[in-house]
């Protein structure tokens, strides 16, 4: 810590100790005013992790004041303290060992509405988007640097385990590979294609690496047989030189070709040279009409660039309501760039009413695909090397940056008891951290976490009493979010009065809701609300029948039906059994009748 006041210390030795130091206080001394100052210094020197860690730091305090402007009863008496007892929710909420009886004080707390909680709620949110934009515009950096928008998502340590239990098994055949270039070799369209993707972009499970002149040469011969997908990634390999010398007019002709077809992607691409004179002189208007061309067909990325163009006024009038429209199109199929444009139009109001409260879980999307993803890749491979302490570590910082997914991991692994000597807040009891770490992913909305708490509240844990009407109120929030366990756990509690009334309409309405996705989610889903729904439909047709024959009258007749079906079927039985006894020898006329 000495060298943070040096000030010729050089400056990347300078941001990793500020940024070490706050995650040591992060990790292990759980002192987030220390942790804080060491990691503002760090963000000063534009260390991406730092900003991420501080952006979740002033989310999770809008978070915690969102909490206590939700109990309004009690604002006057806690009027004049509300500072406190904001630091002290952020406090309670930040410690993953907090007691029960502690997160209870804080969700009984209030404050003044009007004047303390809106500023505080605003001056945290402006601090948060402050740091993941930081965060952000470096993401973008990386993905123009690599000229792929690629936003894989992490591995959740759940569905290995539910993979293995399920017992499928990914076969990857080397013999496919020579299949395909015998089919490729005899003229076959698709077999061209598909080698020339598998060169393209590599296949480590298969044993092939990415080789550009193989893939070349295969989409040379689907080309030729007039195939836009081949004329249109040889258009991208002569754009950016890949395995061929760079050629703006090699691009071009292949980019029309394919964009004749109508491909969409041959339609961006014809922008892109346009707006930027590759080969062509620069023609704004002709770059907006193919962009929009490729648009109307559903293409993100030209959506996202129409909307850059209608935000500056390119080739077209400035229309920023429009460019919110198309950049809002784009991010609804998750193109990194515009989402980052949204959040920015509702940070600064441009098109929209400003609303920093919009814009922030926008950036930390963005943010949450750069470099931390790397740390969440390495925690995985830790893990699959069976370095389960070294991964706990990783995970639980990128857990610290926000990361709902890592939040999830660390709980798993601690509640496999795979821990090892990794302390949790300066103890080895796993039960609080479980739940302390399911519950900030559950507070980001991640449906897995949702459910994991709700389950720890139907069940009951060492640090988690049993509450069925909180259980049930988070298994509703997990069906929201799409989880179809939640959404059978949330039916048959209202069928059967667990944590709240019997309400069989609204169970029934769950049940028939889960069937109705079992596309989204497979057949194996649909079967158990199948027969939970049809059972509930029985049940309330034979009360309804009941009722309308004067009740316990007609509970003796059916009662009476069912001895007579009994007895008529024992009876089969026993006559049965009695002729196979006294059959001394075999009757053909007999045995074909059986």
């Amino acid at each position: 810590t000495d060298t943070h006041t040096d000030t010729h210390t050089d400056t990347q030795q300078v941001h990793a100790a500020a940024g070490l130091e706050g995650e040591v206080y992060v990790g292990g001394k759980a002192n987030w005013n220390e942790a804080v100052t060491y990691l503002k210094l760090s963000a000063g020197f534009h260390e991406n992790h730092a900003h991420m860690m501080l952006g979740y730091h002033y989310m999770f305090k809008l978070e915690s004041s969102q909490y206590l402007s939700s109990d309004t009863s009690r604002s006057s008496k806690y009027a004049k303290n509300s500072e406190n007892t904001l630091e002290h929710s952020w406090n309670v909420l930040q410690n993953s060992s907090a007691t029960a009886e502690e997160l209870d004080k804080l969700f009984r707390y209030s404050n003044d509405l009007q004047t303390v909680l809106p500023r505080m709620q605003n001056e945290y949110c402006h601090l948060a988007a402050r740091h993941y934009s930081k965060a952000a515009e470096e993401t973008l950096q990386m993905i123009q640097q690599s000229g792929a928008d690629q936003h894989l998502e992490p591995t959740r340590l759940d569905n290995l385990e539910l993979e293995a239990e399920s017992g499928h098994i990914s076969v990857h055949d080397p013999e496919v590979v020579q299949y395909y270039e015998d089919m490729a070799n005899d003229g076959q369209l698709d077999a061209q294609v598909a080698l020339g993707e598998l060169y393209f972009f590599g296949d480590a499970e298969r044993g092939v690496q990415r080789d550009y002149a193989q893939a070349r040469r295969f989409f040379e011969q689907a080309a030729a047989q007039g195939d836009p997908i081949a004329q249109n990634t040889l258009a991208l390999m002569y754009t950016q030189g890949l395995g061929v010398e760079q050629n703006n007019t090699m691009a071009q002709k292949y980019f029309e070709a394919a964009a004749v077809k109508g491909h969409t992607d041959a339609l961006n691409g014809l922008g892109y040279i346009h707006l930027h004179g590759l080969g062509v002189p620069v023609n704004e208007t002709k770059a907006f009409e193919y962009f929009r061309s490729a648009a109307g067909l559903g293409h993100a990325e030209a959506c996202s660039n129409l909307g850059v163009l209608y935000l500056h006024g390119v080739g077209t009038k400035v229309n920023k309501t429009l460019a919110l429209h198309y950049f809002s199109i784009a991010a609804q199929h998750n193109h990194t760039a515009a989402i980052f444009s949204l959040a920015t139009l509702y940070l600064n109001g441009e098109g929209v009413p400003r609303n920093c409260q919009k814009a922030l879980p926008l950036l930390k999307t963005v943010a949450e695909r750069g470099s931390g993803l790397e740390v969440m890749n390495e925690a995985f491979r830790r893990f699959q090397a069976g370095d389960h302490e070294g991964s706990l570590l990783m995970y639980w910082f990128a857990a610290e940056m926000g990361y709902s997914i890592a939040q999830t991991n660390v709980a798993f692994i601690r509640a496999q008891g795979l821990a090892g000597k990794v302390r949790c807040q300066g103890t080895f009891d796993d039960s609080p951290c479980i739940r302390g770490m399911y519950s900030r992913a559950a507070a980001q909305g991640d449906a897995m976490a949702l459910k994991k708490l709700a389950d720890m509240y139907y069940y009951g844990s060492d640090s988690t009493a049993v509450d069925a009407a909180m259980s049930l109120a988070l298994y509703l929030a997990a069906a929201k979010q799409g989880d179809p366990e939640a959404y059978f756990s949330a039916a048959y509690m209202f069928e059967h009065g667990v944590g709240t009334r019997v309400d069989l309409d609204r169970s029934l309405l769950l049940y028939e809701s889960l069937m109705n996705r079992s596309e989204e989610w497979g057949m194996a889903v649909w079967f158990p609300p199948f027969l939970a729904s049809t059972r509930l439909k029985l049940s309330r047709f034979y009360g309804s029948l009941r009722n309308r024959l004067y009740g316990y009258p007609f509970d003796i007749f059916m009662l009476v039906v069912l001895v007579i079906q009994v007895v008529a079927v024992l009876t089969r039985i026993f006559w049965s059994l009695n002729n196979r006894r006294h059959a001394d020898q075999p009757d053909l006329h007999r045995d074909l009748t059986e």
